[in-house]
């Protein structure tokens, strides 16, 4: 079976015209969108196959962060060589990450056919505070984030006539979600979240989100916890990959055959077991408690005074020391969520699973030493 990769690579040849925009395609634009584009937009409207030579011209050796796999690299280097992808234009990329405002942003504007947009947004990157404003998620109602993407719906259907489809992996379908439903625009025509965290409960319960419904199209790996985290309403498709664990994450990793990706039956026993843990922890805390717990772990991983995940490798011993510093209220705050969620067997599995498979990707990707 292939990946997104290699469906660029087979289907690359046919233009929209030819064989219709599909959620793959989606797929394929909504995962460039984690890379940072910032310094290689050099005008206000850039093909894709253009700005892929910008960005490479000025990072050609750049990894993309710890946990975001450098074969998105790869796939934005295909879709700027397939006659499908390279021709679309892209529009208005904007990339934000403010400490103060706990914000980490991107979203970008492509133009499919006439009349036709996609917009795509950025999963949660390499940045610390990227991953705070995910905690917040657990305590707030609206998170920055969200509060730009209705934002930027808003001015695109201002500047650009036709329909719109919006879309993004893991925190990038959250975006799309929230975005769209408070948007109530019927030339919004389809949302797509690739294993992305549910809605707070206000947005659970309010009209707009739930009048979108029908236009969501969720995909989740069959040992999906992110895409299974908070609130969820929508119907969802079980995609198989070829990872392990929490690893599935990994879009590179979904599998595909043809211009489909490969289905499965259910979510594993595992993905079902942990979200059902996850669920009644966070339901037996109050939003006090919640907003404790995001604080802490912030916290924690201030003490280390890195900015990026990368910059956490080797500082464990930064976080224990930072943890037998806290007040006893603090270590309140994380100690019995945490405990309840380690002692559960299937998460043990996964962790184990995950970590297993991360090392052994580690390790291939580590140059060989030359005899």
């Amino acid at each position: 079976m292939g990946n997104i990769i290699d469906y660029v690579k087979w289907r690359g040849d046919l233009s929209f015209e030819q064989d219709d925009v599909n959620d793959l395609d989606l797929f394929a634009l909504a995962n460039i969108c984690i890379i940072d584009f910032t310094n290689s937009i050099t005008s206000n409207e850039m093909t894709i196959e253009e700005l892929s030579k910008s960005y490479f011209a000025r990072n050609s050796n750049k990894t993309l962060g710890l946990i975001i796999p450098d074969a998105i690299n790869d796939l934005m280097k295909e879709l700027a060589k397939a006659k499908r992808f390279k021709d679309i234009l892209v529009y208005d990329f904007i990339n934000l990450n403010c400490l103060d405002r706990q914000l980490q942003y991107a979203s970008m504007t492509f133009k499919l056919k006439n009349n036709l947009y996609f917009i795509g947004f950025t999963g949660t990157d390499d940045s610390i505070v990227g991953w705070k404003e995910d905690l917040n998620l657990m305590y707030l109602d609206f998170v920055p984030a969200q509060e730009e993407a209705i934002k930027y719906i808003r001015n695109a259907l201002d500047k650009f006539p036709g329909n719109f489809m919006c879309g993004g992996h893991s925190k990038g379908g959250n975006m799309a979600v929230v975005g769209s439903a408070f948007n109530n625009n019927d030339r919004i025509v389809r949302v797509v979240a690739y294993d992305s965290p549910g809605v707070s409960d206000y947005i659970n319960n309010s009209v707009e989100y739930n009048r979108l419904l029908y236009k969501i199209y969720t995909y989740l790996p069959e040992h999906s916890i992110i895409g299974r985290l908070m609130n969820h309403k929508e119907l969802y498709h079980v995609i198989k990959s070829s990872a392990k664990g929490g690893a599935q994450h990994d879009p590179i990793s979904w599998e595909i055959m043809g211009k489909d990706f490969l289905y499965l039956e259910k979510l594993s026993e595992m993905s079902l077991k942990i979200d059902s843990k996850i669920t009644e922890i966070i339901d037996d805390m109050n939003m006090d408690e919640r907003k404790g717990f995001c604080e802490v772990i912030y916290k924690l991983l201030q003490t280390t005074k890195a900015t990026h995940l990368k910059e956490l490798e080797g500082k464990s011993v930064n976080i224990l020391a930072g943890y037998f510093k806290l007040s006893k209220e603090e270590k309140r705050y994380i100690y019995k969520p945490v405990m309840k969620l380690i002692r559960e067997k299937e998460f043990q599995k996964l962790l184990y699973k995950t970590l297993t498979e991360y090392r052994s990707i580690i390790k291939k990707a580590k140059p060989k030493d030359k005899k």
